[in-house]
């Protein structure tokens, strides 16, 4: 079994029923994989929607485990922008989490941002 953290771009693409990101979505739903989120992609999603708006996305999301942040995530988040940012390339807070959380669950991260992710020991991938 393959553990995905979708990232917020790849849930709105899948919430606006556009391609790649519903099929690959569904194929990985449908299989033994699994296919998880983190507070910061409910975050970004509910900052641009209220909840209820879309009772059937909203059904989509609760469906999906979502993966904690505990204080681990945070340092580890922490030292990815600290890294790069000595490297000269910054890192969104949102990204580092979500990557330290995809770490943590041994997770690939699935964007259309693959940049947004080059921490050598974390896999991002284009649906």
């Amino acid at each position: 079994m393959s553990r995905y953290l979708a990232d917020t771009d790849v849930l709105i693409d899948y919430s606006r029923e556009q391609e790649p990101a519903t099929s690959f979505l569904l194929v990985m739903l449908a299989s033994r994989d699994e296919v998880g989120i983190c507070a910061v992609q409910l975050a970004e999603i509910y900052a641009g929607q209220e909840r209820g708006e879309r009772p059937a996305f909203d059904a989509f999301l609760d469906s999906l485990p979502c993966w904690e942040i505990i204080p681990a995530v945070g340092l580890l988040a922490g030292d990815y922008r600290r890294t790069f940012a000595r490297e000269g390339r910054a890192i969104n807070t949102p990204d580092a989490i979500n990557a330290a959380v995809a770490f943590r669950m041994a997770a690939t991260v699935v964007t259309r941002n693959v940049k947004d992710y080059p921490m050598a020991e974390v896999e991002a991938l284009v649906p």
